[in-house]
C-alpha cells in the first residue's frame, strides 16, 4: 500500500480532513527496540543522578542562612501577590464562540460597561 492508498482508506474511515504523516528519520524494527532499551537505561541513570544532585543541593541550601532568609521573604511576597489575582480581571466578558475556542472581544465591570466597550470597538472597526 502506498501513501495515496493509505490516505484514501483513512479518509474513508475518518472523513475528508484525515491526513497521513510520514516520519522519515525514525528507527524501525529491531533498531527501534534497541533504542527503546538504551533510552530506558539512560532514563534510570538520569533519575539516579538527578536525585543525588537534588539531595546535595538541598543539604547545601539548608545550611545557608542567607538563602533561607531570602526564601522566606520570597514566599511571603508570592503569597501576597497571588492573593491579588483578580486585579486585572473584569466581571463581565463578551466572547465570540469559535469552533473550539472563545475569542474575547471586550470586557467591563458590569453589563453596561461591557456592551459600551463592544459598541465602541465595533464602531471603531467600521470607521477604520
Amino acid at each position: 500500500m502506498n501513501k495515496a492508498q493509505a490516505l484514501a482508506k483513512a479518509r474513508k474511515i475518518l472523513g475528508p480532513k484525515a491526513e497521513i504523516r510520514v516520519s522519515k528519520n525514525v528507527p524501525v524494527g529491531e533498531a527501534r527496540l534497541g533504542e527503546i532499551e538504551r533510552r530506558r537505561a539512560l532514563t534510570q541513570t538520569l533519575k539516579t543522578m538527578t536525585e543525588a544532585r537534588d539531595s546535595r543541593r538541598a543539604s547545601v541550601l539548608k545550611a545557608d542562612d542567607e538563602y533561607q532568609r531570602l526564601r522566606t521573604q520570597v514566599t511571603a511576597i508570592e503569597k501576597e501577590r497571588d492573593s491579588l489575582h483578580g486585579a486585572h480581571s473584569r466581571r463581565v466578558t463578551v466572547v465570540l464562540q469559535k469552533s473550539w475556542y472563545n475569542e474575547i472581544i471586550c470586557d467591563g465591570d458590569n453589563f453596561d460597561e461591557a456592551l459600551a466597550a463592544l459598541i465602541q470597538k465595533r464602531t471603531a472597526a467600521v470607521a477604520a
